[in-house]
């Protein structure tokens, strides 16, 4: 009985997550697809492969663009930002902060599917101020940065405190947004709730 519940569960979560993803692009749709040339840059993205059917991506999550926003909005994303975003996935969000914002966004993520496409979907739309690099998090130059954002659910607290140590090359007054959890040994100043195609996450924003 117990197998049975667990898969009546897990069918009842495919589902739902299912639904929320189509709640959201609905939105995405209405709200920033006005935009002739962004809208087909999404869903040229959109047409690539599947990442949550990339095994070197499991477990694959992505930010909803609505709430992208939300966080951008309320944590106070500017057009002068240079912003890095750690573990991009296929970029969809590093495309969305360019083109909203009007800010320099670069992607940086190991999947070499992801940054390949990325990389040439940034070379078609040369209008964005988007731009991608395959590397280790920890490696980046976050002298080059001045707004963070890590949805750093699945990583171990060892490489997290490698990351938080390469993020002191920040300059004096950069921003540092995480999800699930704060980060330890930066200055939180504030925090919201956004919805996940999972349910919704706690956001947590840093200065340095």
């Amino acid at each position: 009985m117990k197998k049975l519940a667990d898969f009546f569960e897990l069918l009842y979560l495919h589902f739902a997550v299912k639904f929320y993803e189509w709640i959201e692009q609905r939105r995405v749709r209405r709200f920033f697809y006005q935009d002739s040339s962004y809208k087909a840059l999404d869903q040229a993205l959109l047409k690539g492969p599947n990442p949550y059917r990339i095994k070197e991506a499991f477990p694959y999550g992505e930010t909803p663009l609505c709430s992208l926003k939300q966080i951008a909005d309320q944590f106070g994303l500017q057009r002068h930002d240079k912003v890095v975003d750690l573990g991009c996935g296929r970029g969809r969000g590093v495309f969305f902060l360019s083109q909203v914002y009007g800010c320099e966004a670069k992607g940086i993520d190991q999947i070499t599917t992801f940054i390949e496409r990325a990389q040439d979907l940034a070379q078609a739309y040369q209008t964005l101020n988007a731009s991608f690099s395959c590397l280790d998090m920890r490696k980046f130059d976050f002298s080059q940065a001045n707004f963070v954002f890590f949805y750093g659910t699945t990583f171990s607290l060892e490489f997290v405190e490698d990351l938080r140590q390469a993020m002191q090359a920040l300059p004096k007054g950069s921003k540092i947004v995480t999800v699930s959890y704060p980060l330890e040994g930066f200055q939180q100043v504030d925090q919201m709730v956004v919805s996940f195609p999972w349910g919704v996450g706690d956001v947590y924003l840093h200065l340095v």
